[in-house]
């Protein structure tokens, strides 16, 4: 199946692109956003994308809003101060993300068209990573030390705690459940965790041979995806290997056998991310159990690194650095949107 595809370039690349090309059956466009800064310090880049197809990231050295063909939101950042990042964003085209203020100070936001942006009530600094459609925002802030969040309108912050033995903590995703995943310190070391409701914070464990783990993901299966490694935390070598793991409350934790680091898991299983090809360079893929790993390609030349960050249900995939595409894929009337 042919694949479309739009995607918007940084400037070192604008001229390369032609405004309708093609890489292993993908059809690419432009997607625009040069006039509000996105031919600016590294371009257009796109971390998460929502259920309608709009899309949380940067443009230039703010986080933005980009409804592909339609809208490109420049969100601003904290007076004083050159940028911010937008890390998540839902059904509602509410986005989250930080700001600078202040030094080595960072203030958890979240945005929509109707109010702008609204800082989460913290007195230090915190991280807003993820956002779910009704409106928890979750991530990591810093009291006497890193903290583990979940913020709502009603309730405003709650700290999620620790696992015992440990004091830091960060929430880095959350589902349509109110499941939360993330990391934690412990009487083991390093841990991925995962906190409900219900049952508070709780161990998913590690792979066999390695000694750290964090969960970045969680799907509304359950499905949570994240990654260990072989060596202690500040003593890495050459020998060091990183392995990607997925976890359900049926099967627990099993090796996740996708080529390269991980970006997003989508309800189907999909995952995005990004590996090594044989020519040296980085490209995007999908992968999942029933086909394994499709290359995104690198979309345009030879020298290009691309990596995919977010997916939805529509195979939609977003990534970063470069530029941002959407195309659909193998599955009949879906696309796929990405960036880099």
């Amino acid at each position: 199946m042919k694949k479309n595809v739009y995607m918007r370039l940084a400037c070192l690349l604008a001229g390369l692109l032609l405004a309708s090309s093609s890489y292993a059956g993908v059809t690419v466009s432009e997607l625009g956003c040069s006039e509000f800064g996105g031919d600016k310090f590294g371009g257009t880049n796109g971390n998460a994308i929502n259920e309608i197809g709009h899309i949380a990231g940067m443009i230039g050295s703010h986080a933005g809003f980009i409804i592909p063909g339609d809208t490109c939101q420049d969100l601003g950042s904290h007076a004083g101060y050159i940028w911010s990042i937008a890390y998540d964003i839902n059904d509602f085209d509410q986005v989250v993300g930080v700001v600078p203020f202040g030094s080595s100070r960072w203030l958890g936001f979240i945005w929509s068209t109707g109010q702008g942006m609204t800082y989460l009530d913290f007195q230090n600094a915190a991280w807003a990573n993820g956002i779910n459609n009704a409106g928890q925002v979750v991530g990591k802030y810093r009291a006497e030390t890193e903290r583990a969040f979940i913020w709502d309108n009603i309730h405003g912050v709650r700290d999620l705690g620790a696992l015992p033995g440990g004091n830091r903590s960060s929430a880095n995703d959350i589902n349509e459940n109110g499941e939360t995943v993330g990391w934690s310190e412990s009487s083991q070391g390093l841990r991925p965790c995962l906190w409900t409701e219900a049952g508070g914070m709780q161990d998913l464990g590690t792979l066999p041979g390695t000694f750290w783990c964090e969960a970045s993901k969680i799907n509304n299966a359950g499905q949570v995806i994240g990654t260990c490694n072989t060596c202690p935390i500040g003593q890495f070598t050459g020998e060091c290997d990183t392995l990607y793991f997925i976890w359900t409350m049926g099967s627990g934790m099993q090796v996740l056998p996708v080529p390269g680091p991980i970006g997003s898991i989508n309800d189907l299983g999909d995952v995005v991310g990004s590996f090594r090809a044989p020519s040296g360079y980085y490209h995007a893929y999908l992968w999942n159990r029933s086909e394994g790993t499709i290359d995104l390609g690198i979309l345009v030349g030879d020298n290009i690194n691309t990596r995919a960050d977010g997916i939805n249900n529509e195979r939609q995939v977003v990534g970063s650095h470069l530029w941002t595409v959407t195309s659909p894929f193998s599955l009949a009337s879906t696309n796929v949107l990405r960036e880099n």
